[in-house]
Formats: structure tokens, sequence, C-alpha cells
């Protein structure tokens, strides 16, 4: 499965600021009105079944 899903880096850190980021790394998973649907502190296998099935499920949204 491939999909094209945006990395935004927060250079400026307003956003880990904003959502109190508290260590590295650290991914969240925001919604287009900036809801946290996921957050995960330190690694993650983003391609799992488990993973791929969350994010698929969110695009369907």
């Amino acid at each position: 499965m491939t999909s094209h899903l945006p990395i935004l880096i927060d250079k400026d850190e307003k956003t880990a600021r904003y959502y109190g980021l508290r260590g590295i790394p650290e991914t969240y998973i925001v919604d287009k009105k900036g809801i946290i649907m996921k957050k995960v502190i330190g690694p993650y296998e983003w391609d799992s079944p488990d993973a791929l099935a969350f994010i698929s499920g969110l695009l369907k949204e």
C-alpha cells in the first residue's frame, strides 16, 4: 500500500509548544480540524498491519 501523506517539520517549534511535545521521536496524527487522532511517543512501526488499518480508516473519513 502506497499513500501520500504530508510530513510536516516544526522548525520554529510553535506546534510543539501548542501540543505539549515531550520527547523525541514523537508523532502526532492530526485531522483537518487540528484534533489529535493519535499520539505516539517513541519509535513506531508505521508499516504494521494495525497502523496501516488505522491510517486507512482515517483517510476514509
